[in-house]
């Protein structure tokens, strides 16, 4: 007998996570999409250091001044560079960050960006790989996977970036809602 088709997927706990409340009819809607948000929230914890979006940001702040022929992203920039631990978000953060500088995005704005594309690209990334998990799963599981594409597509990411630019710290988990004992159990949200 199976626990549950988030057991099967091959990510961490918080992506598991995701595919759980999807499986819940009644958790689909807003709990699936704080979880997504949550599972993101993760993957930069775990991937993106302080020193470097604190570089990233200096760069681009410093980009800004140079002259429009001269970018401060270099194409032998790396995340290392940058105080950064070489980890594939870090990558693909600095990858986005010199196509837009070359595209003539400049200072914070490009730092956001950067950001914001390369969490859209995991966001998509790991919604494809929960849509493989479901297709090998079988019948019944397309209905998880469309609601979990929906609440990963759904992530307002600027919870996530504008905390991460600022260096503050990320909310680390989702609030436990509040449970209604005279809740209609038949109505989902």
């Amino acid at each position: 007998m199976r626990d549950g088709l988030h057991k099967d997927l091959p990510l961490g706990r918080a992506w598991q996570g995701v595919v759980k409340a999807c499986e819940r009819e009644a958790e689909r809607g807003e709990t699936a999409r704080t979880r997504a948000t949550t599972a993101l929230a993760s993957d930069v914890r775990k991937e993106v250091s302080e020193g470097f979006i604190r570089q990233l940001v200096q760069t681009a702040d410093n980009g800004a001044s140079l002259l429009p022929s001269f970018n401060a992203f270099t194409p032998e920039t790396t995340s290392r560079q940058l105080q950064g631990s070489n980890s594939p978000l870090e990558n693909e953060i600095i990858a986005n960050a010199k196509r837009l500088e070359s595209n003539g995005l400049r200072g914070r704005p490009l730092a956001r960006k950067a950001v914001e594309e390369a969490l859209k690209d995991r966001g998509e990334n790991r919604a494809r790989q929960i849509e493989q998990t479901c297709h090998s799963a079988g019948e019944g599981a397309g209905a998880i996977a469309r609601a979990a594409t929906d609440a990963i597509k759904n992530v307002d990411l600027s919870t996530i970036v504008e905390p991460l630019l600022k260096n503050e710290p990320l909310r680390a988990a989702p609030k436990r809602r509040h449970v209604d004992p005279d809740e209609d159990l038949t109505k989902p949200r």
